[in-house]
């Protein structure tokens, strides 16, 4: 029986292993420089039409600009965002939040006139349906032990996979954690120094896309490494964070308020 175990496992990284070798080049090409009008890029969201959301690590809300700089649109908030398969943003438009505990009690006046950058967010995901009707709360406490967001300057981004699966990367703990879609703990993933993951994406294939300071890094649908795709040669510049447009090309961005645009699949 430890036989055929050890069999199939070889088998499933050998198929694992061919299928990445026919989709992925051997290293990122760049094809694209958009130099925004935002000085530090904290996160981005592609849209089909060619343009980006982007959001500073300042008091400048949510922009979108195209490949010539242009700003086409703008929005007034200071959390984080995500747009919709039909190009919808979804944001947090207010700028008090709430901070519940496990029990659901909250204190609306806690904290005063800070804004969702200055104070703690309540450890949990909620998901909610196509039409924004809540569907269930995981609690994030209660699924990865040692969790607990104690620092003011803790944040998480969150993404999820083709297989159902949620991935979340925390400054705080360094580390990207990979929950089935039920909160069931499924993967953790650290950089081998020790360095602080950024912001995540997957593409349609399964890969988790992870951007750390000074390079991007990708994992299989399980969290396991499989390779750099992205190393920046820059000590002056940070990676920030990252998304993938229709076409499977990776938007990454810096804290000098500039996105690079790579090809990593290959044409199929």
């Amino acid at each position: 029986m430890t036989l055929i175990t050890y069999n199939l496992y070889l088998l499933t990284l050998t198929l694992t292993d061919d299928l990445d070798r026919l989709i992925l080049l051997p290293s990122a090409i760049p094809t694209l420089t958009i130099d925004t009008p935002v000085p530090n890029i904290k996160q981005i969201s592609y849209v089909k039409s060619g343009r980006l959301w982007v959001m500073s690590d300042f008091d400048d809300g949510i922009i979108q600009v195209d490949n010539n700089r242009d700003i086409k649109e703008a929005v007034r908030s200071l959390g984080l965002f995500c747009v919709s398969k039909d190009d919808a943003l979804l944001y947090k438009s207010d700028r008090f939040i709430e901070d519940e505990d496990e029990n659901g009690d909250g204190d609306d006046n806690k904290y005063g006139d800070q804004s969702p950058w200055q104070v703690r967010f309540s450890h949990k995901i909620t998901r909610y349906d196509e039409n924004g009707r809540k569907i269930e709360d995981i609690w994030i406490t209660d699924r990865i032990q040692g969790w607990e967001f104690s620092s003011i300057a803790a944040y998480a981004f969150i993404t999820a996979n083709k297989n159902g699966d949620i991935i979340i990367s925390c400054n705080q703990y360094e580390t990207v954690v990979g929950m089935d879609r039920s909160g069931g703990h499924r993967f953790r993933y650290s950089h081998p120094e020790n360095l602080t993951p950024m912001d995540i994406c997957t593409d349609k294939y399964g890969h988790i896309l992870v951007a750390f300071k000074s390079s991007i890094h990708l994992l299989d649908e399980d969290g396991a490494f499989q390779k750099i795709l992205l190393k920046n040669m820059s000590s002056n510049i940070v990676f920030t964070c990252l998304c993938l447009d229709d076409k499977q090309n990776i938007y990454v961005g810096n804290d000098r308020g500039i996105v690079n645009v790579y090809k990593y699949l290959k044409d199929e």
